[in-house]
């Protein structure tokens, strides 16, 4: 709820700027009043002075019947007197019925005076009155979310990348930083593309690496993963072009992690899963992208899983990893003993294509970048 205290204030505030604007009105027409009652008086009074000057100047002429000239003038001064009362009373008449029209348009000028202050004082108010509000909103959200944090930890993620089409730098040192600091590195995924370089770049020696990814016989498998990740209304490209591609990311990952076979422990299996997600479970927590929403992306998003936010996501992808790695097909541990031969062997087995052009084929896929 608002503080009423505030609440208060604002209405006092309104208040008070009414009754300023109303007793300032009142007393303009108090003063209008009295000065109206003055001019009527003095009109009063004049006319009834000529009143009296023209009886006595027609008491006067009868008393002098035979003087013709001072009656002529006498009748003169009364016809004089007689008209300037007429004439006093239709000026008054015109010239008061004139500032009644002004008091009139006067009084609408102020009502709508009083109106423009009044809508002034109220836009003040609710501005005032939404801004508390707002500030009020935020820190009930903001003391919410402290409260969902603290009362939820194991349902909540420590971090959040939104979905992009283009790498997120904030994502890439989130999980450098997190690669650097751990002893074993699980990837279960579709291609592994970016694992060679991710570790080469952050890892430490000797580190532990449990890949997972599809078996690029899978066709199933590879459809859908070519499906979530590339299919869309701007590519040219047919669907069995993706999965040729998907096929190559397959075979350039394998050749580069077979060659950080001297640095890291790495063993490679592979699966027939219909993969909507992608996992990379480090020791202190789960980075976890997934492939499906409504808005497709080559970056999809991804949600970062420690054992203390989000501690049940954790162990969920860590367990689910564990039970498809036990399951899975075919596995190749890369030893620092084996020799390209051994490379060559595995990558025909799972399909890879023609021996004799195979050399060149893992030249080319060594000076790939991604």
């Amino acid at each position: 709820m608002i503080n009423q205290d505030s609440q208060q204030q604002i209405d006092g505030a309104i208040t008070q700027r009414l009754d300023m604007q109303q007793n300032a009105d009142d007393q303009e027409n108090q003063l209008l009043k009295a000065h109206g009652q003055n001019v009527w008086l003095a009109v009063a009074l004049f006319i009834l002075a000529i009143v009296l000057i023209i009886v006595l100047l027609f008491f006067l002429q009868t008393l002098l019947p035979d003087n013709k000239n001072l009656q002529s003038l006498l009748t003169a001064i009364g016809t004089s007197l007689t008209a300037s009362v007429v004439f006093t009373g239709l000026y008054t008449t015109v010239v008061e019925r004139a500032r009644r029209r002004s008091e009139e348009v006067a009084r609408t000028a102020q009502a709508r005076n009083l109106q423009q202050v009044t809508a002034t004082i109220v836009i003040e108010a609710t501005n005032a009155l939404s801004s508390q509000i707002q500030q009020r909103i935020n820190a009930m959200l903001a003391e919410e979310a402290t409260r969902l944090v603290s009362a939820w930890p194991e349902l909540l993620p420590k971090d959040y990348f939104p979905p992009l089409n283009e790498s997120n730098p904030h994502f890439v040192e989130q999980l450098g930083k997190t690669v650097a600091s751990s002893q074993q590195y699980i990837f279960r995924g579709a291609t592994a593309r970016f694992v060679p370089s991710l570790l080469r770049k952050y890892a430490h020696d000797n580190i532990r690496c449990s890949v997972l990814i599809i078996d690029p016989r899978a066709e199933t498998a590879i459809r859908t993963y070519a499906l979530n990740r590339y299919i869309g209304p701007h590519n040219s490209k047919t669907l069995e072009d993706f999965q040729q591609d998907v096929r190559e990311e397959i075979y350039m990952a394998i050749v580069k992690l077979f060659d950080l076979r001297r640095h890291f422990r790495i063993e490679v299996r592979m699966c027939h899963d219909n993969l909507f997600y992608r996992s990379e479970i480090v020791d202190d927590g789960a980075f976890v992208s997934f492939y499906v929403g409504e808005h497709r992306t080559l970056y999809p998003p991804t949600y970062f899983y420690t054992r203390t936010n989000g501690g049940f996501y954790y162990s969920a992808f860590h367990r689910d990893f564990q039970q498809s790695w036990d399951l899975a097909g075919e596995q190749f541990h890369m030893r620092v003993e084996m020799t390209q031969n051994d490379l060559e062997a595995f990558l025909l087995k799972i399909g890879v294509g023609d021996k004799s052009t195979l050399p060149n084929k893992i030249a080319e896929w060594r000076n790939r970048n991604v």
